[in-house]
């Protein structure tokens, strides 16, 4: 998210000198994404190629696949904070076979899937109409700013939102105070 808005940035500024994206934005995303894909090949390759149910990917697939089930048969939602309380209704049978989970499991690490088994359907819609309207904020105070130090502001909030949001699709930061308070600050100011 972070080069998206640099490369955002990049375009702005060079808008009114030619051809941009032939010679800067398309060389930089294409080394944007081969930069990702080494990076999630280092972090995922060796969880995903590892011998046997080891590693913190192959945990989460094993804690997401319970909490899935736990918001399929509670389509309510279970209440604020009770993943906790029921997860153990839905998690799978070789559960603790996985050497990275414990039976503490507290929270998905997934936002999403949290808010999904904590406030059901409606939970669900409210936070997707968050996320909207404040990428949508973020975007259209970009496009009507007038000075440019405004403007690419306004472009990195938003790409750090949407990279705390991103970030939380794999992690439970945002259930703690300090990433918590990011995710609420970055939202506020976008």
């Amino acid at each position: 998210a972070a080069l998206a808005g640099i490369f955002a940035a990049i375009y702005r500024n060079y808008k009114q000198k030619g051809d941009v994206w032939r010679r800067l934005v398309i060389p930089n995303a294409a080394f944007g994404v081969f930069l990702l894909a080494c990076i999630l090949g280092v972090v995922f390759g060796t969880d995903i190629f590892s011998k046997g149910r080891s590693g913190t990917l192959l945990a989460r697939f094993t804690i997401w696949d319970g909490a899935l089930r736990l918001a399929a048969d509670h389509p309510l939602g279970v209440g604020t904070g009770g993943f906790f309380v029921h997860f153990s209704e839905t998690r799978a049978p070789d559960y603790f076979e996985n050497s990275n989970v414990g039976a503490n499991t507290l929270q998905a690490h997934c936002e999403l899937l949290d808010v999904a088994t904590e406030t059901g359907v409606p939970g669900v819609v409210l936070y997707g109409l968050f996320l909207f309207f404040v990428l949508r904020g973020a975007w259209r105070s970009y496009l009507a700013s007038r000075s440019r130090m405004f403007a690419l502001l306004h472009l990195i909030l938003g790409a750090g939102f949407l990279a705390a949001v991103l970030d939380s699709l794999a992690n439970a930061g945002h259930r703690w105070p300090g990433e918590g308070a990011y995710l609420w600050l970055t939202a506020a100011l976008t």
